[in-house]
C-alpha cells in the first residue's frame, strides 16, 4: 500500500461512516457533507489532491459562499465566452513562470541613477 493510499484512507473511513455525497464535478471529484452538520463539506479527489483543479461553482459551495450545491443549478456547465479554461497551479515546478529578465540584469532599471543592486555582504 502507498503513502497515499494510507494518507487517504482517514478520509474515505471518515466518508463511509458519517459523510453523504452530494455530487460529482466533470474531473471525477466527489463533494459530500457530514450527514449531521450540512455546514461541514470536503471532496474527494480523483487523482492528485489538488485544489486549484475544483471547478469554481463547486469552491463557492464548499465555502459557503452559494448555499446550493452546484448539481441542482441548471448552469453548472454554463462556461462563457471570456472564461479562460483552468490550468494547473505551476508554483514551485519546473513550468512555473519566470519573467525573461530579473530587475537586476534589466537595462531600463539599472540605468537609473537612484537604483542600487542589493548585496548582501
Amino acid at each position: 500500500m502507498n503513502l497515499k493510499a494510507v494518507n487517504n484512507l482517514g478520509t474515505i473511513l471518515y466518508t463511509l461512516f458519517f459523510g453523504k455525497e452530494v455530487g460529482k464535478d466533470n474531473l471525477g471529484n466527489r463533494y459530500f457533507i457530514a450527514k449531521n452538520n450540512p455546514h461541514k463539506k470536503w471532496v474527494l479527489y480523483k487523482s492528485d489532491k489538488n485544489p486549484t483543479i475544483i471547478p469554481v461553482n463547486w469552491q463557492l459551495w464548499l465555502t459557503d459562499n452559494d448555499v446550493e450545491n452546484p448539481t441542482m443549478k441548471e448552469s453548472t456547465n454554463k462556461k462563457y465566452a471570456w472564461e479562460k479554461s483552468r490550468s494547473l497551479n505551476y508554483t514551485g515546478t519546473v513550468k512555473a513562470y519566470h519573467p525573461a529578465k530579473e530587475a537586476s540584469t534589466h537595462k531600463a532599471i539599472s540605468k537609473q541613477k537612484n537604483y542600487k543592486n542589493w548585496n548582501p555582504n
